[in-house]
This record gives C-alpha cells, structure tokens and sequence, in this order.
C-alpha cells in the first residue's frame, strides 16, 4: 500500500499489532504525539498480525516514538519503523542472524523451558531466553532462540521473513533476529524487517 508523502510529517510503519487493535486504541496510545488517524492493515480472517501506519505532523514527534525503548499495545509489543521511500536501505551488514530467530507476542504464561521443548524440534539450541520486566519480574512477551545450525531458521521460516505460530493458546510471530549492536550501529531503533506474515500452524 502506497502512502502518500505529506510535506513536515514522517509515517511510521508498526507492525505486530495485536488481533483485536482499533483506531482508537492506536490513537489513544500514541496520544500528545500530534497524529492523525491511522490505516490498519489485517488479515480478512484475522488469522495474522495487523500493521498499522500512522502520520506525525511533527517530524520531532515521530523521531521520540521511535527512540522510545518499548512500546506496548494491548500487552503486546509492537514494532515501529520509519515509512521513507527516498532513505537508501540499510547497510548490507544489518541483515538478520541466520541462526537466531526472534518471537513477538508471547502469551504472559509461556516460560523458557516451554518455548525450548517447542522449537527443539527443528534442531539444536543453543540458548533460549524470554527477557523480563525489571519492575514487575513479568514476561516482556517477546523473546529469542538460538540454533546451533542456520538450517534450523530455514526450516522455520520456510522462505519466508516472518510467519505466525499458534503457541499457547494464541498466535505469535517468528522472524529472523537482527543482532543488537547492528542495530545500534544502523541508528535505527527498533530495525523491524517490513514483511506481512504468512500463517503457519504449530503442533501445540
């Protein structure tokens, strides 16, 4: 979908939406940053992750969403990412580690020896780990898994950038990790990789 480019305001792309977001939520999350109604964007069946775009009339406004370290929606995390077809792409370095895969949308229940019995199956790991909210010592319901072997993350993704698994009783999305100091080193933050995922059904 092409969005029209608007003189002094920056559209951000963000992605991993929940299934049940609204207009109103998104505007109301993103409220005393000067926006405009957002275009959503999901699945007829409402089987995969809805994105979002959303204009900021002040360019300085849009670059503090972006800074900011975690933006969480309805108790999902959720992605932000600059819409600028006249920026050059990203470094050939910033491409996702071929054996680590990122995991958006964790139920709160799940654990890391859960989310480790899951995905031994495609080979072996070399570590698991589902990051916490210092203050609260909960789920920040994203994590990552590392493979000894990039066949591993072939297998997974099957050709694709990003997919959704059904895992604990709700859907998560499963792309390709870009490693952190590349991000950093981008100046990008968070660096989402811009794809619409496909569904794919896990076996719990």
């Amino acid at each position: 979908m092409d969005i029209p480019s608007v003189v002094n305001t920056v559209t951000l792309r963000i992605s991993s939406l929940p299934l049940e977001i609204t207009k109103d939520v998104l505007v109301e999350h993103f409220d005393g940053y000067s926006v405009s109604n957002p275009v959503i964007i999901r699945h007829p069946e409402q089987t995969e992750f809805p994105y979002a775009f959303l204009r900021f009339h002040d360019p300085s406004q849009a670059e503090r969403a972006l800074q900011e370290e975690n933006h969480v929606i309805l108790g999902q995390r959720v992605n932000l990412v600059r819409v600028d077809p006249t920026l050059p792409p990203p470094p050939p370095e910033a491409q996702p580690n071929s054996r680590k895969i990122f995991i958006g949308g964790l139920p709160p229940t799940i654990t890391v020896e859960f989310l480790r019995a899951y995905f031994e199956r495609y080979g072996e790991i070399l570590d698991c780990f589902i990051p916490l909210d210092h203050q609260t010592g909960r789920s920040k319901r994203f994590g990552f898994v590392e493979f000894h072997s990039a066949e591993s993350i072939n297998e997974i993704l099957n050709g694709t950038q990003s997919r959704l698994y059904e895992l604990g009783g709700g859907y998560v999305e499963v792309k390709s990790a870009i490693p952190k100091e590349v991000i950093n080193s981008y100046g990008c933050r968070p660096l989402a990789l811009a794809t619409i995922p496909v569904i794919y059904r896990g076996h719990y």
